[in-house]
Formats: C-alpha cells, structure tokens, sequence
C-alpha cells in the first residue's frame, strides 16, 4: 500500500516538471511586453491621428464651406452693384415719365385745338387763340397741341410759315400775358420745340434760353439749348451763371477733368474784382471780405492767405489767363454742376 502511494507521488512530480517549463514557454517575455505595449500606445497614436486627420479634413470642408459663403456674399455685393444701375437706369425712366407728363393733353382738348386750327386755317392766329381761351383751353394746352399738330400739318394743307405765325403769336402773349401761363418754365420749352420745327432755329435758341433763366437749376434745359446750338455750329464748352450764359473771347478747355475759363469774364459774371500783377504772374480776385489769390503754372491758391491745393493751376492760352471755374465758383459759395450731353458748367 505505501508503495503505491510512493508511486503516485512520484508520477505526479514529473508531471509537474513537464508542465511547468511548457507553460514557462507559453509565457510572454518582459520585451514581449514591452514590444506590445508599444505596438498598443503606436495603435492608439494612430488612432488618434486618424481621427485627428479627419477632423481637420472635416474643418477643411467647413472651412470650404465658409469660402462659398464669402463668395455668395460678394455675389450679393455684385447684385447690389446691378442694383445700382437698375436705379440709374430708372431714373433716366423717371426722366421720361416726366417728359411724357409734360407732354400730356387729353384728346379732346387736343381735338379742340385742331378742328379751331384747321378749320379757321384763313382766320388770324391771334384770332384763333381767343376763340380757345373763350372755351377755357389754357394757354399752356394751346402749346401743346400745337406742337403736337405740327406732326401732322400735311394732313391740313398747313405750311411751316402758317404755323410759325402761331408759334410768334404765343411767343407774343407770353411776353405780354406771363400770368396767363400755369407752368411758363415748360411752355417756353414747347414754344422752343415748336420753333426747331418749323425750321426756326434761332428763334428756338432765343426761346431756349428763356427758358433757362426761368428754372436754371433744371440740367435738362441745358442740354436740349446745347443740342441747338450744335445744330447751329457753336460746338465746345459753354458756361451758364444763374441762368445767364458766359461769353467768352478765348474757348474753354478740359484739362486733366477739370474745365479751365478766361478770367474776367467769369469773374464778372461772379461780380468779382480781378487784378493782375504781370511781374509776379498772380491773378487776385476780390469779392465782398474773399480775396483769393492764383499763381500761374502753381497748383497752390489763396483764400484770405490760406493755401488751398487746386486740381490743375491757372495757365496762360493765346494771350488769356484761365482758371479752374470750379475752384473759384465753390470758393465763392456757388453750386457748380456739369451737363455732359452739352458740355455745360452750371453755376448758381
């Protein structure tokens, strides 16, 4: 009996010498460990990388998305630029709807004045013109149909000159009856239309300018006067003050964008002194407590000695001093405006 429990102590002793170096084998070593303890801590750095990666791929992408919407919103820039010129545009509609206004006369007023026209075409104008005013048609329709009828004169048999009668006729009342007048400012422009079209076209100028001293504030009176006087050959820049149009001896001119005019006569027309000093080449303009002082070729000025830089200097052409109208105007208070069409300063 003890031999054999001898004997089975003994084969469970080199049991346990074959297992125990079997499973020292299946043992990871320390630099397995640490082997793997790196692959794991480079795993997760990967990982991490990855996801930061991504991340910054996402914040790239909204970042792209952002640069759409900057570029949406310089779209919106652009479409207030069209805007922009859709508002020029509707000005210049704006413009048209007034002429059409101004145009205006309901048809039987008109049908009035062409069945008095045509029908007593033997009778005076003047004569005419009293019969219409007797049926209450104002002085101001009588014009506009007339200018209206002189689209249509074949149709009456009615030459340029019986018409130029009506047109003098009117130009007489409105010399002598203003009052007579509800709007005179556009019944002077439609007694000039009619004028240009009967061929008259410097009673048109003359009406024109009638025109002007009654609104000269109005840039569209500029530029139909500007359009006569091309049609008569007197081209080039032209100056208006308060309505009354600048004579000169020497033509302005445009020099770097701004509109140079002989001295004196804009300075008179300012109802402003001039001296000259021929040894220091300085023009001096005197006006109420202003003195203001220019030296030719200098782009500095004077205002009661305070130096002003101008845009241009004063020069010398063919013997004349000219001076930038804008400067000396604005020093003086004035509004100056510019009328393109004509080449008109407006000065007021």
């Amino acid at each position: 009996m003890i031999k054999k429990i001898l004997s089975i102590i003994v084969i469970l002793m080199f049991g346990l010498v074959w297992v125990i170096p079997s499973a020292a084998i299946n043992l990871p070593s320390k630099s397995t460990l640490v082997s793997d303890h790196q692959k794991n801590t480079a795993d997760k750095t990967k990982l991490n990388i990855d996801d930061e990666d991504e991340d910054e791929d996402e914040d790239e992408d909204e970042d792209e998305d952002e640069t759409v919407t900057g570029s949406v919103y310089n779209d919106d820039e652009d479409d207030d630029e069209d805007e922009s010129v859709t508002g020029s545009v509707y000005k210049d509609d704006d413009d048209e709807e007034d002429d059409e206004d101004e145009d205006e006369i309901d048809e039987q007023t008109l049908r009035n004045v062409t069945d008095a026209v045509y029908g007593k075409a033997a009778e005076q104008p003047k004569d005419v013109i009293a019969l219409l005013k007797g049926k209450n048609i104002s002085m101001d329709d009588i014009l506009k149909a007339l200018v209206k009828i002189t689209e249509n004169k074949e149709t009456a048999n009615m030459t340029d000159d019986d018409l130029e009668l009506y047109a003098d006729t009117m130009y007489d009342n409105i010399e002598t009856q203003k009052e007579s007048f509800n709007d005179l400012y556009n019944s002077l422009q439609k007694l000039s239309d009619l004028y240009d079209k009967v061929g008259e076209l410097e009673r048109a100028i003359e009406v024109q300018k009638q025109a002007i001293k009654s609104n000269f504030q109005d840039l569209k009176a500029y530029k139909k006067l500007g359009e006569d006087l091309d049609k008569k050959g007197e081209k080039g820049i032209r100056t208006f003050v308060n309505g009354e149009m600048v004579n000169y001896d020497v033509k302005p001119l445009i020099q770097e964008g701004r509109t140079l005019v002989p001295i004196r006569a804009i300075a008179e027309s300012l109802k402003s002194q001039v001296e000259w000093n021929a040894e220091e080449k300085t023009i001096t303009l005197k006006k109420d407590n202003m003195e203001i002082k220019l030296v030719i070729g200098e782009e500095i000025a004077y205002i009661n000695n305070n130096s002003v830089k101008l845009d241009v200097p004063a020069e010398i052409i063919d013997g004349r001093t000219l001076i930038p109208v804008r400067f000396i105007s604005e020093a003086y208070g004035s509004t100056v405006n510019w009328e393109p069409v004509s080449q008109t300063v407006v000065i007021y």
